[in-house]
């Protein structure tokens, strides 16, 4: 009964371990705002100073600037969600065969306009679901 309960225990504090490391994104922008996108159940959750919002993760998945595109020398990620006829997309490149991440940036697309937040390497955390993501050729 003693291993039972230690066993139980020990699982217990493991779950929020586990849910804790959702986490698809992460950085700190050079204006030293973070920024978050979390998977929550079956939703990514986006935070970036005072935006906060979820989308589905299968809606995520779906939209045209969510890819991985491999180039010669490179691949690049992309991730886009979005609220209230804003889009958010955040986009980084790796070279390959190298765990390096290069111009990690958030675009920001309203209307016609598009600002574009850069965000420091040093920190980055990145998790993006790439077995179900499109690739682009």
């Amino acid at each position: 009964m003693k291993k039972l309960l230690t066993i139980l225990t020990l699982s217990t504090c493991a779950i929020p371990a586990f849910a804790a490391n959702n986490t698809i994104f992460s950085c700190t922008t050079n204006e030293g705002t973070p920024l978050k996108i979390v998977k929550v159940d079956s939703n990514y959750e986006f935070s970036y100073g005072q935006t906060l919002f979820k989308n589905s993760a299968k809606q995520v998945l779906s939209n045209e600037n969510s890819y991985i595109a491999t180039g010669s020398g490179f691949i690049t990620h992309s991730l886009e969600l979005k609220n209230n006829g804003v889009r958010y997309v955040v986009e980084f490149v790796q070279p390959r065969g190298s765990k390096a991440v290069e111009d990690p940036t958030l675009y920001i697309f309203k209307g016609d306009k598009m600002d574009t937040v850069s965000c420091k390497t040093s920190g980055l955390v990145h998790h993006f679901e790439q077995g179900s993501m499109k690739t682009s050729p």
